[in-house]
């Protein structure tokens, strides 16, 4: 009789090795898949205010409910996707927190220097001196909750703006210095018809350019990167209803 074939120790090593390749390979392709897919999710159209939209805008209700989330997006923005592809999905969740640890560990170091701060207050003192200076004559009220459907009828328009996050991010993935920054979404409809004249996600990036522990140590340069940056975002998007683009043909 044949005598029946064993595998080694060797042959046990070889084929362990092999799978663990295999396994790796899955996860890098999945990984990549879950990239690719987040890339080419729904396209967003941007629909900004033009000449022509604002011509008959005379009187606006500005909607600010919030002054958003303070955040620190410096050790979530690094993040990889290699304790995934090696440890698979709890090795990623494990990483995921720990780098949400370390932002909040930041969060909490810096939100005593904020103490007074309102991104919403220095927001719309930005907006208002932009709309003035600009000489446009608009009629803006400001308010701090959603307008019901009588009261936004006595207004020729309603933009809501949502400040989303503020704080400090990373300029550039490739170092660790952080600049401000705001993110807003901005939309405007007109009381009559519904239109929407105004539909954006914007997100506006500080000067400058320091290291966590120059704005830990420096509260009064912690909060003028903040308070310009946001100063900013206020002009620009102040700008957009002040200097209204050209329909485009």
């Amino acid at each position: 009789m044949a005598e029946l074939w064993r595998p080694s120790r060797t042959d046990y090593i070889a084929a362990t090795y092999a799978l663990l390749l295999r396994v790796v390979a899955t996860w890098a392709t999945l990984a990549t898949l879950v990239v690719v897919f987040s890339a080419c999710g729904p396209v967003y159209q941007v629909v900004q205010p033009t000449t022509d939209n604002l011509r008959e805008v005379k009187k606006l209700a500005l909607v600010i409910p919030t002054d958003g989330s303070f955040t620190v997006m410096m050790d979530r923005a690094t993040a990889t996707a290699t304790p995934a592809i090696l440890f698979g999905l709890v090795g990623a969740a494990v990483a995921s927190a720990h780098n949400q640890s370390l932002d909040n560990d930041k969060i909490n170091a810096l939100t005593p220097h904020l103490t007074g701060f309102s991104s919403r207050s220095t927001f719309i003192d930005s907006f208002n001196q932009t709309i003035k200076e600009s000489g446009r004559a608009t009629d803006i009220r400001v308010f701090d909750k959603e307008l019901d459907a009588t009261k936004a009828k006595q207004y020729d328009a309603v933009i809501t703006l949502n400040i989303r996050d503020w704080g400090l991010r990373l300029a550039n993935r490739d170092e660790e210095r952080l600049a401000g920054f705001i993110e807003l979404e901005i939309s405007m409809v007109r009381a009559q018809g519904n239109q929407t004249l105004w539909d954006e996600h914007d997100t506006v990036l500080g000067q400058g350019r320091r290291y966590f522990s120059e704005y830990r140590e420096d509260a009064n340069m912690f909060r003028n990167e903040l308070r310009e940056t946001i100063q900013r975002a206020g002009a620009r998007t102040a700008t957009k209803i002040a200097y209204p683009k050209e329909r485009t043909k």
